[in-house]
């Protein structure tokens, strides 16, 4: 089998440690997993009490900021969304069987409604699960990869995909959308100025770092890049080979958590407050929900290539990758259609 040309083998681990410490750091300081698709549906929730809503969007504002700051210093690690007229890199668009905007559509909304189903992501579940030898994070981690794998694998079969062209080297150009930073800002605004909200503002510019990190963890693993992750899920999804690098990546991860988790689990509750627990999940029941919408998942993250924290670190790609914005306008369709149906 043919190593892909985009293999990265030390910046995926490098960065995949990154995201490791990002998600040790929130723990520490926030007593809180790091989970992207729960702290967005969080962060929006109604339900959500106002002090458990602003860290979420100050860590949210984080990422989208340090994502426009890769696009200016380093747009190479978004792949094609910064190369001015590539083609979709969703397979069943660039190869035409849907349109561009169906394809990260139904990418979004069943990302959306599979992670709320399966209470989970590749960060929830893999980053933060699998270090704590949660069971049912293995099932859910097992379930996606699995079901993304297949997708692909009968997608081609089926004659629907060939594999995506990567673009030349140096074709991406360095600029970012005005809308990333615009959108960072209001996050952190709402974060720092909500009113009646008794979080410490050192807890809130900590959660904004660790989110920072954690999409400068992303990219320098590679993870914002769509072709990295396809390559990863299928050795006939891009073309010139098998790309290694997501297993670096989580590898990294689950290493650095696997030796910082227990410190911090055995220390029962945060390094800045004494008095706050950390807020573990309990369950372990292994159901058809968990199952069944860590697939859904798994299916959407193959027809794109994204998974909610890349998608959201890269909203920065907006302005020559307008389709992103169809996928994170899909996905929100998606929790909230989870919020309406299944709650």
């Amino acid at each position: 089998m043919l190593l892909s040309p985009l293999f990265t083998p030390l910046a995926s681990l490098a960065g995949g440690l990154a995201i490791g410490a990002s998600s040790s750091l929130l723990l520490a300081t926030q007593g809180k997993i790091l989970g992207v698709s729960g702290i967005a549906y969080m962060s929006a929730s109604p339900d959500t009490h106002v002090s458990n809503r602003t860290w979420r969007l100050a860590f949210l504002s984080g990422m989208v900021a340090a994502g426009s700051g890769l696009a200016v210093l380093a747009p190479a690690v978004f792949g094609p969304a910064l190369v001015p007229g590539a083609l979709p890199v969703a397979p069943l668009a660039a190869s035409g069987v849907l349109t561009a905007n169906a394809a990260y559509a139904a990418a979004g909304f069943l990302v959306g409604l599979g992670t709320k189903i399966g209470s989970g992501c590749t960060s929830g579940h893999g980053v933060c699960g699998l270090p704590r030898w949660s069971a049912r994070s293995l099932v859910a981690v097992l379930s996606f990869m699995s079901s993304a794998a297949a997708t692909l694998a009968i997608t081609a079969g089926l004659g629907w995909t060939s594999p995506v062209a990567v673009p030349a080297a140096g074709s991406a150009v360095a600029s970012t959308s005005p809308l990333a930073p615009a959108v960072a800002a209001v996050l952190a605004a709402a974060a720092l100025a909500w009113p009646a909200d008794a979080t410490p503002l050192a807890n809130k510019l900590m959660a904004g770092a660790w989110g920072m990190l954690f999409a400068s963890g992303l990219g320098l693993a590679g993870m914002l890049n769509p072709l990295k992750v396809l390559g990863f899920l299928s050795p006939s999804a891009v073309a010139g080979g098998w790309d290694p690098s997501l297993a670096l990546v989580m590898g990294g991860a689950v290493a650095f958590n696997l030796v910082a988790f227990p410190i911090l689990t055995a220390r029962g509750s945060t390094v800045t407050s004494p008095a706050l627990p950390l807020d573990l999940p309990t369950s372990s029941d292994l159901n058809p929900r968990l199952i069944g919408g860590s697939v859904l998942f798994g299916l959407g993250w193959a027809i794109a290539g994204f998974c909610p924290g890349p998608a959201i670190a890269s909203l920065a790609t907006a302005h020559l990758s307008p389709h992103l914005l169809t996928w994170l306008a899909a996905f929100a369709a998606g929790q909230t259609t989870y919020h309406l149906a299944f709650r």
